[in-house]
Parts: structure tokens; sequence; C-alpha cells
């Protein structure tokens, strides 16, 4: 009897303990900052990766750590470069408008609807060691990565929404005075390595929450 006593209160001094600590806070595991496109599968020369210490943002101020470059192979030049000229260009790309890059023409490489044109490299500068990617499933594997701020127009006002990052490749076309995007990177989604998917959460008119995106376009 004396046991089933004892058994009983040391029953009840573990409950009430469990319960103190359910109340005032027991660890539980937090997210620790964005590391987005490192572990993702590599169907072309160009890798993409995303990283920081925080997951929420002031609207006017998404500031982000990205890498890109080429890995193992460069990109390729075309045969004909008295007729084209390659260059790589970076983009935010909200996500209802990233097909508009597949098989299109543009006057204007930079004022592409739904694309937000960040910076241009030379191609030879791009294919170069300073753009060399040893590891890509890890930020240290990166050879280049630079700061960028997201433009504030591509976080979509409603709750929740997406967009891309993307490297591609850009040849202009002197005969026709157009410019395409080249098949090496013609299509942006997730299973192409040049760009990667983002996640926004509008948490008010001033925050923002990004996480990874996981989006197949067709």
């Amino acid at each position: 009897m004396k046991k089933k006593t004892a058994l009983s209160i040391v029953t009840l001094v573990l409950t009430v303990a469990i319960a103190m600590i359910t109340l005032t806070g027991c660890p539980r595991k937090t997210i620790n900052g964005l590391q987005i496109g490192f572990k993702a599968p590599r169907y072309n020369s160009i890798s993409v990766g995303i990283k920081s210490e925080n997951i929420e943002f002031d609207l006017d101020d998404i500031t982000l750590n990205f890498y890109y470059g080429f890995r193992r192979v460069k990109v390729s030049e075309l045969s004909d470069r008295k007729r084209y000229e390659q260059f790589i260009v970076l983009y935010f790309v909200r996500g209802e408008y990233v097909n508009n890059a597949v098989s299109a023409l543009y006057d204007d490489y930079k004022n592409i609807e739904g694309f937000y044109f960040v910076k241009e490299i030379p191609l030879e500068e791009f294919n170069s060691s300073a753009y060399e990617v040893k590891n890509h499933n890890r930020p240290s594997g990166f050879a280049h990565s630079e700061q960028i701020t997201v433009n504030r127009e591509i976080i979509d006002s409603s709750t929740r929404s997406y967009f891309y990052f993307a490297v591609q490749v850009v040849i202009f076309d002197k005969q026709e005075n157009k410019y395409e995007f080249s098949d090496q990177t013609s299509r942006i989604n997730n299973r192409y390595a040049n760009a990667v998917c983002i996640y926004s959460k509008v948490l008010d008119d001033n925050k923002v929450q990004l996480s990874e995106g996981h989006i197949e376009i067709g």
C-alpha cells in the first residue's frame, strides 16, 4: 500500500513538473535563418543559392546574400560571334510571369513584364574563376556572393505569393536587333539550377516573411 502511495506521489510530482515546464515555455525548435537552393538538383552549369540570418524583413529592405556562378562546365559560347552577343543577366521574376521566359523575343531585355532587372555581367567575366562553384551544396563552395535588395514591387500585396531569383544567359541578335534567353537557361523553375523560388508572406503593412518555395511551373 505504501509503495502504491509513493508511486502515486512520484507520478503526481512529475505531472506537475511537466505542466510547469510547458506553461513557462519549453524550448522548441526555431527556424535558423534562410537557406535556399543549395540542396537543389543541378541540371545545367549555373548554380544559385540564397542565404540570410533572418526570415522576416522590412518590405523596404529585403536584403539577402546571393550566391551564383558556373559549376564544372562554363556557359558555352555561340559559334557566330559576329552576329550574336551573349551576357549574363540577373532578374527577380514574379511567379505568374515565369513562363514568359520560354521562346520569346524582346526589344529590351531590361524591360520585360514581370521581370525586374538587377544587373548584367559580361560572359567572359562570368566564365572566370571569380564565379566558379566548386560545391553547390554549401555557400562556402561558391567563389562569388553579394548582397542584393529585393524590389518591393515584386512582393504581392496578398497574404502569400512567390517569386524567383534567376541568372539568365541573354543572347543579342545584332542582325534582328532582338534579345532572347538562351536554351541553356530559358526555363525557370525548381527543376532547373539557374533560379530559386522564394515564398513570401506579408505579415502587415511593413513586414514580410520569406521561405523556400517548391513550385513546379509547367
